[in-house]
């Protein structure tokens, strides 16, 4: 290796382990050049090599050259696949960027379709160039990726994939505090809406909370109270509507498992002329950004941000093997919202 190479070598990781502090004059190349036993301009290829990479800048004549940064950046790139058609997602990559950039990571985002997923990601895996994979909404596929490391949000269950690496919501926390929350203002009769995707993965626990909280409740016919749809459309809530006031005619609340159902059924609402909330209240859970302020919608925040910060803190902890608890899973507090909406029962 060439002097001024070895010099770089040695001169980085001094900066790295923070031998030089930001802002700090560094050595010069007068200096260096003692130092390493070279010439100056030796020396200065150096340190050329350490201003490009920013790790220096050089100040104006005579005022020497001063540290810029204490790691090289990008330490490396991490790549997100995940849909980036919803505010939701978009708030995730957020907070996964701002954390990894923080880190001193860069974030490449891929959405390749069903038919191209495989190619996509073995060529990823390939080319060596990530850290590894944050992802939302394309199953389980570590098995497919060998040595680099997986991190899952929002899709797992604790009961089928403990050996995955993920980060989820508190679901089953965030279903029973919003059910407890109306019967203290006074609802007795309440059904569930669901959509048929949620059954069978980890968002099926906000289900399960509203039920849980039933039973503690004392509310009968528990499973009959839950009602799925197919679709998330105004049409499949208006026949699971009439379902519903045919099962139960003196239905007071309807709690949904996503924002995104509660807003047919609102509408769902207003087209059979029932009022909503007064007659009828319908209660979200995501609080999607714009929906639940806008509407009055009653929510569950599932700070999807903070999420995004939670997987991207794993996976960067796992690559740069940091003592880890296993298995590496990580929940994040769900938080009740827009409850001053809720009229009191009487």
């Amino acid at each position: 290796m060439e002097k001024y190479k070895e010099i770089h070598q040695t001169l980085v990781e001094e900066l790295e382990n923070g031998k030089y502090p930001v802002g700090a004059h560094f050595p010069s190349e007068y200096e260096l050049g003692i130092r390493f036993d070279c010439s100056r301009l030796t020396a200065n290829k150096a340190v050329k090599l350490l201003v490009a990479d920013g790790w220096l800048e050089r100040g104006v004549r005579g005022s020497g050259t001063r540290v810029r940064q204490l790691s090289h950046f990008p330490k490396g790139t991490i790549l997100y696949l995940g849909l980036l058609d919803h505010v939701f997602f978009a708030t995730l990559l957020s907070g996964i960027s701002n954390r990894a950039n923080y880190r001193g990571y860069y974030v490449t985002v891929g959405y390749p379709n069903a038919t191209e997923f495989n190619g996509f990601l073995n060529r990823a895996c390939a080319s060596g160039k990530f850290a590894g994979i944050v992802t939302d909404g394309y199953g389980y596929f570590d098995e497919m990726c060998p040595g680099l490391p997986v991190v899952y949000i929002d899709t797992c269950d604790k009961a089928y994939h403990a050996e995955k690496n993920y980060v989820v919501s508190d679901n089953l926390g965030g279903g029973r505090r919003m059910l407890q929350a109306l019967a203290a203002r006074g609802y007795r009769d309440i059904v569930i809406y669901a959509s048929s995707g949620c059954v069978g993965s980890e968002r099926f626990y906000r289900v399960q909370g509203y039920q849980d909280a039933m039973r503690e409740l004392g509310m009968g016919d528990v499973e009959r109270r839950l009602f799925v749809c197919s679709t998330f459309t105004k049409f499949d809530a208006a026949s699971q509507l009439k379902n519903i006031l045919k099962s139960f005619p003196q239905v007071q609340a309807i709690v949904t498992t996503t924002d995104d159902l509660a807003m047919p059924m609102r509408q769902a609402l207003a087209d059979a002329d029932i009022a909503s909330p007064e007659r009828i209240l319908v209660t979200g859970y995501g609080n999607v950004g714009g929906i639940s302020d806008a509407y009055r919608l009653p929510s569950v925040e599932q700070h999807p941000f903070h999420m995004g910060v939670a997987a991207a803190d794993l996976l960067l902890d796992i690559v740069e093997r940091k003592p880890l608890s296993m298995p590496h899973q990580r929940h994040v507090d769900t938080e009740l919202v827009n409850l001053e909406f809720i009229p009191v029962r009487r």
